[in-house]
Formats: structure tokens, C-alpha cells, sequence
């Protein structure tokens, strides 16, 4: 049985890969060879991820042989904006 954990921090660089082969399984959006959202997206995941109440939540199943590689991850976000009456925290997400 496979089970789930919660990402660590160590798990950024395969975050960013499995992010990477969910874009190129969309025809059309294959990798343009342009990488820079990669360190981009590593660094997002290392601040939300490290804040004392972190804002991204993100869960993993590790790859059954034993790698280190992950098969594949759940991502969910916090995100604000202004508040309003039917969103006192302004939090979404």
C-alpha cells in the first residue's frame, strides 16, 4: 500500500519536476527551453513552505522504488485579498 505524507522541504526539487511533466503532458505546452520558472517555483515553494503558518499545503505519495523520486503530489493554496463582507479574513483557497 502506498501512502501519502506531507512534502518537506527536501522534496522541493521533485515538486518542481512533477510540475514540469504535468505541463508537458498538455499538448502545446512542452517546455520552451526557457527554465527560469523552475528557480522561480523552487523558491515560492521554499517561502511558503517555510513560513510559521504556511500558506501552501502539499501532499506526496513517494515513488514505490524507493528513489527518492515522488509519483505524485496534491498542492492547495491560502491566498488573500481585500475583505469584504462575506470574506472578513479575505483568505481564499
Amino acid at each position: 500500500m502506498t501512502n501519502a505524507r506531507h512534502a518537506e522541504l527536501g522534496d522541493i526539487e521533485e515538486l518542481v519536476r512533477l510540475r514540469e511533466v504535468m505541463f508537458s503532458s498538455f499538448a502545446g505546452l512542452s517546455s520552451t527551453g526557457d527554465d527560469a520558472w523552475k528557480a522561480s517555483a523552487a523558491e515560492i515553494l521554499l517561502r511558503r513552505m517555510s513560513e510559521d503558518k504556511p500558506t501552501i499545503g502539499i501532499t506526496v505519495i513517494d515513488a514505490p522504488d524507493g528513489s527518492g523520486a515522488l509519483a505524485a503530489c496534491a498542492v492547495g493554496t491560502i491566498s488573500e485579498r481585500l475583505p469584504g463582507p462575506h470574506n472578513p479574513t479575505a483568505r481564499y483557497g
